[in-house]
Formats: C-alpha cells, sequence, structure tokens
C-alpha cells in the first residue's frame, strides 16, 4: 500500500475529525472513500464528454432520451 501524506487547512481537518467522531471511523478509511468516489467522478465526467458527440449525433441530450430508446 502506497502511503500519502498531504496538508489539510485546518477547516477541512476538522471536519475531517468530526465525520471520523460522528461515525467511529478511522481518518484513512474516510480519506480513501472521498479520493476513490471523487475519481469514480472524474472517471464518469470524463466518459460523458467522450460520448456527447456520439449521443447529439444520435439526437440524445437528456435522461428522457435515453430512457425512450432503450424502451
Amino acid at each position: 500500500m502506497t502511503v500519502l501524506t498531504i496538508p489539510l487547512d485546518d477547516a477541512l481537518a476538522t471536519k475531517l475529525q468530526q465525520e471520523t467522531a460522528l461515525t467511529n471511523g478511522d481518518e484513512a478509511a474516510i480519506v480513501r472513500k472521498a479520493l476513490n468516489d471523487y475519481l469514480r467522478r472524474q472517471h464518469m465526467e470524463r466518459l460523458r464528454q467522450e460520448l456527447r458527440p456520439y449521443a447529439e449525433a444520435a439526437l440524445i441530450r437528456s435522461e428522457e432520451d435515453i430512457f425512450r430508446e432503450v424502451s
């Protein structure tokens, strides 16, 4: 496992400590989950951007258009 050391501003560190106390979790697990969630969202956004031209060419511009196509 790789160890990463990052600086946190005081406000973010306080929020992390509060979340740790509320959930009886550990800081590293909370940070790993947050980073994993962030990276997943970034990946999905890149996919959306990459696929957008194809969707627009197929006149798919909304979730309703997608549902219509697959129903």
